[in-house]
């Protein structure tokens, strides 16, 4: 079993930068099963980039109390393809993907904070972004495959959440309350819940938001939110989500557990869609139709042991998961 470490983004060398860049292009030049407009012939083929933005515009989880575990999936298995292409290129596999604390920048491109937009990573703003490893016609997107990739940074005069307002959020102590929803609550509102407020909807004491926010922040296709992973600074802030999801549940480790058990979904009614989930519920792409994997719920909560999976690879963060995570 391979463990590799998570960074913060702003803490890889130049060399570790490139080295993620190219395993990411790697898994865009091998998307070999693109049919005709972008679509994907075969969404289980393994190593390909495509095939994560179909899985999130066709069944990502949001607005519901399997958001965090869906996503955590869902990074763990572009991770596990991430390796693969690392290996491809003469590497051994040791590579994670960073993540983006943008509670501690101001993000934007050419301030101190603003190094995740340079040339040698994320690359440059526009519609169609035009400098960076990611521009140009070679980084085709889905649908269609034409334009390019787009963002529209601080769109609107946006900014990006701050550290009290992460903090704000980890100190709440329930994971989700019913109706499991978006419902959207204000910051001394007793009923907000770590899973609402983290994900964007319940409101953080003057914050517009945080994965949310940062999301529309960025404009383009990533506040398109079903084809957001077209920009690869999806993993990266989905990654702090996570980061931030993991330190939550090392915080208290009764936390590790902390799901909506079966008869609180059972007030609520599950609906046609088996939303909100219950904790041995299966995970949709991954039903082990296809050649997925099988993933449940359950096996998705614990960061530190990815259940059936861990042997593959597991993961850990570059900081402590304790209090001092948000230094």
């Amino acid at each position: 079993m391979a463990t590799v470490t998570r960074k913060r983004f702003d803490r890889l060398s130049t060399a570790e930068k490139l080295r993620y860049v190219n395993a990411v292009k790697r898994m865009k030049i091998y998307d070999i099963n693109i049919g005709p407009n972008g679509t994907l012939q075969s969404p289980a083929a393994g190593g390909t980039y495509q095939k994560f933005i179909i899985w999130h515009d066709t069944a990502a989880e949001h607005n519901t109390a399997s958001f965090l575990p869906w996503h955590r999936v869902f990074l763990w298995e572009f991770e596990q393809d991430l390796i693969k292409s690392d290996t491809q290129l003469g590497n051994d596999g040791n590579i994670g993907i960073p993540y983006w604390k943008w509670q501690f920048s101001d993000g934007l491109p050419g301030s101190p904070r603003g190094e995740l937009w340079s040339d040698n990573f994320m690359g440059g703003n526009g519609v169609p972004v035009t400098s960076g490893p990611f521009s140009g016609p070679d980084w085709r997107v889905y649908p269609g495959g034409l334009g390019g990739l787009e963002r529209d940074i601080a769109n609107g005069g946006r900014t990006l959440p701050t550290k009290n307002n992460a903090w704000d959020c980890q100190l709440l102590n329930t994971y989700d309350i019913p109706p499991f929803s978006r419902s959207i609550v204000a910051p001394n509102d007793p009923a907000r819940s770590y899973r609402n407020v983290l994900e964007g909807f319940g409101r953080t004491i003057g914050s517009p938001g945080l994965h949310n926010n940062a999301h529309m922040w960025i404009g383009g296709h990533m506040s398109q939110v079903p084809i957001a992973p077209n920009d690869p600074v999806f993993y990266l802030n989905h990654c702090n989500v996570d980061f931030m999801w993991s330190n939550w549940q090392f915080m208290n480790p009764t936390n590790v557990a902390q799901y909506p058990s079966d008869p609180e979904i059972d007030t609520v009614g599950q609906n046609l869609s088996g939303f909100p989930r219950k904790r041995s519920d299966v995970m949709l792409p991954w039903n082990g139709s296809n050649g997925t994997r099988v993933w449940t719920i359950e096996k998705s909560l614990n960061f530190q042991k990815m259940g059936d999976h861990f042997s593959l690879h597991n993961y850990a963060y570059d900081a402590n998961l304790r209090n001092l995570a948000f230094t």
